[in-house]
């Protein structure tokens, strides 16, 4: 890295100081937080009488991934120059979030312990943002045993590792830990 690059990183919404629900997948309301990023970064070097250099990189990885697309497209409809992104790369994202992703978590996946383990954990993320979206209960979207100790623990202050084995946990319990879905919905 030269001295004018600056590498930085959202806290996303939810998380860190903000303990307000997080938008699980939901990229439209997750992109401002690195626009903000990108204002304070910015705005904290001028103060320092640092420069940075006029690129601009937008990636991010998983959810990340989505995300950085959504930022992306959020400062190019900005038509600011001064955030115009030099490269976009997003990686193994939640692109399709009611096609093939929606598919991941419903349908049966290899017997890897990691399948295992992280489909609750992102089922439950994507139970609460869809709540609180919609207005619905969790319990209108997952089942009674499931839902009751996605609430207890999301959004919450306790490790992923433990959110993760008690989500584990709730979900072996009630093995059908979705209601089912309507499929007459477009």
């Amino acid at each position: 890295m030269s001295g004018t690059e600056l590498p930085m990183a959202t806290d996303y919404l939810g998380y860190g100081v903000n303990r307000g629900p997080h938008p699980f997948a939901l990229g439209r309301l997750n992109a401002p937080a690195g626009r903000d990023l990108i204002h304070a970064a910015r705005e904290l070097l001028a103060r320092l009488g640092r420069k940075t250099g006029a690129a601009l990189y937008v990636t991010g990885y998983s959810e990340g991934g989505g995300n950085a697309l959504w930022l992306g497209r959020l400062l190019e409809e900005a038509r600011d120059p001064a955030l115009r992104p030099s490269f976009i790369t997003a990686m193994s994202g939640p692109y399709d979030i009611t096609g093939a992703t929606a598919h991941s978590f419903l349908e049966a996946q290899p017997d890897f312990v990691d399948n295992l383990i992280d489909k609750p954990f992102f089922i439950a993320f994507a139970g609460v943002t869809a709540a609180q979206v919609t207005g619905q209960p969790l319990s209108a979207l997952l089942r009674p045993q499931f839902a009751q100790e996605t609430a207890a623990l999301l959004p919450g202050t306790q490790p992923d590792e433990v959110v993760q084995a008690r989500l584990l946990g709730a979900a072996v319990a009630n093995l059908d830990y979705l209601r089912p879905v309507n499929r007459s919905r477009p």
